[in-house]
């Protein structure tokens, strides 16, 4: 195993055809450098310290229920209430569309109203929409209208979201001094 210096700077590397190029530590250090993560105990003082990180991970659980709920709701309301399968393809076509709607007005909607706003209201707004669709009855038109309502809000609270998640791992350094982006993003493990 050799260790081939820079040849040229730090940014340029002379490796011939018949060289087998292993990526990895340095072999003559003594000790890794790099940090490979938070200690349990860590990453859990860092969640106490966090509490924007906290509102938003139960933010995603709640949506995730709502969104199953929803999804579960659409597919026994038109397979089995209506005997409309066919209904169900348009319904989530309507519902994606409308995803892809709130997903690209998301940053207006967020300039407009503030990222913790947009974030609150589209997912209070999608989970009233939900609960709604329980008193339809047989409106075939207000499900579709209110599933579509649902798709926007949806759209608009995810990348809001994901921009939160991005704050919080700014405020999270703030507050703790260490910057864990990894630890943050792979708690967001409730809207995958």
């Amino acid at each position: 195993t050799y260790w081939y210096a820079p040849a040229n700077g730090p940014s340029e590397w002379r490796i011939g055809p018949e060289d087998l190029l292993l990526l990895g530590d340095n072999p003559f250090g003594r000790e890794d450098g790099r940090q490979w993560g938070p200690t349990p105990r860590s990453a859990l003082r860092f969640f106490v310290a966090n509490r924007p990180l906290r509102w938003l991970l139960l933010t995603c659980l709640l949506l995730e229920v709502v969104s199953n709920i929803r999804g579960a709701f659409t597919f026994y309301y038109f397979k089995y209430y209506l005997g409309r399968a066919d209904l169900i393809t348009v319904a989530m076509g309507v519902y994606i569309t409308l995803v892809i709607a709130g997903c690209v007005l998301a940053p207006a909607v967020a300039r407009h109203l503030g990222k913790v706003r947009s974030v609150g209201i589209s997912y209070l707004l999608a989970g009233c929409a939900t609960i709604l669709m329980y008193f339809a009855g047989r409106h075939t038109g207000t499900i579709l209208l209110l599933t579509a309502m649902a798709g926007f809000l949806d759209g608009v609270g995810n990348i809001v979201r994901n921009s939160c998640l991005a704050d919080c791992v700014e405020y999270g350094e703030w507050r703790t001094g260490n910057r864990a982006e990894g630890l943050i993003f792979s708690a967001n493990i409730f809207k995958t």
